[in-house]
Formats: C-alpha cells, structure tokens, sequence
C-alpha cells in the first residue's frame, strides 16, 4: 500500500521536472533571439529608417526631445503600416507638423517624459538613452520578452495621453467651398 508521502514525493519529482524543462525552453529561447545592443551608436537614423522600412503592421514612435524628433522622425515616414507617435507637450506642434507628411499617423501628447523609442511590428525596438545625457547610445532589441514589455508600456502612455488634433486644412480657393463639393 502506497503512502501519502509517495504521492507526495512523486508530486515533487513532477514539479521538479516541469521547472527543469521550463528553464531549458528559456534556455532556448533566450539563444535564439537574444537582445542585440548596439553600442556608440553616433546616428541611429539609418537604423531606425531601415527598421521601419520592413513594417508590415505597426510602428510606435516615442519622441523624448529634439534630438529623438531628428534621429527617430524620419522613421515615420513613406510606408504603410499605421504609425502613432508620442510627445512630450513643447514638441507637439513640431512633431504634428512633421506627421502630416505620414497620411494615416496618430499624434499624443504625454502626460509626463517619454524614452526615445520606434517600435516595429512588436517585434523590434530601438531604444535611446535618457534625454539630455549627450551620449549617442541606442540599443536594437529583438527579445521575445523585452519587445512585448515595452510595447505594453508605450500602450499604458498611449492610452493615457491626450489627442492632438491634425492642423486646420484651407478651405477652398479664397475660403470658400472645396472644389470637390462646388
């Protein structure tokens, strides 16, 4: 007759086999796709257009400061994947200038900073340095765990920043009606 101190060994030799090969799949998986850093990074804007060149689906641009507008901007552009930028509020009216040229892009307005960021079909990030460190340091991630985090907290500050409406287009010739509705 069994004890209940075997179902409890077998149950621990169980768990203990589970953990093991949960460790191997993270093994596994953190080869395959590791997190890529690319360090001294002295213009990130080739990167940046080339990463998101390839979107297929999404882009997510965090703008922090004017360095990020220059280096991570031209990322939004050309292409068809929807775009949504996010700004800290003395870069609005800048950023929404340059994201009219991005038919179809999203502008937000930060309640608080933002970490430089373009984010690429949930697969990719590049990640710039704090604001104001004058270091030109970004790292390129690839991690199937790293990528989804920071795609859920650009969601968080994305949900929570307020809409900026696009600029007021001309009415038609003089002011009057546009010629499509004449």
């Amino acid at each position: 007759m069994a004890s209940p101190r075997d179902g409890i060994e077998q149950s621990l030799l169980r768990a203990n086999e589970l953990i093991e090969a949960a460790i191997e799949e993270h093994r596994r998986r953190s080869a395959q796709c590791p997190a890529e850093v690319v360090h001294g990074l002295v213009d990130p804007v080739p990167i940046a257009r080339e990463l998101a060149a390839r979107a297929r689906r999404s882009i997510g641009l965090a703008v922090s400061d004017a360095t990020d507008a220059a280096a991570l901007g031209p990322a939004a552009g050309g292409g068809t994947a929807a775009v949504r930028i996010l700004c800290p509020p003395p870069l609005a009216a800048g950023v929404r200038d340059a994201a009219r040229h991005r038919p179809g892009s999203e502008l937000r307005v930060s309640r608080g900073p933002v970490r430089g960021a373009l984010l690429v079909d949930g697969e990719v990030a590049l990640v710039r340095r704090a604001p104001g460190t004058g270091d030109p340091v970004a790292s390129v991630i690839r991690s199937p765990v790293l990528v989804p985090a920071l795609e859920a907290l650009f969601g968080g500050a994305w949900a929570h920043a307020a809409p900026v409406a696009a600029p007021a287009r001309p009415a038609g010739p003089a002011g009057g009606v546009p010629p499509d509705l004449a």
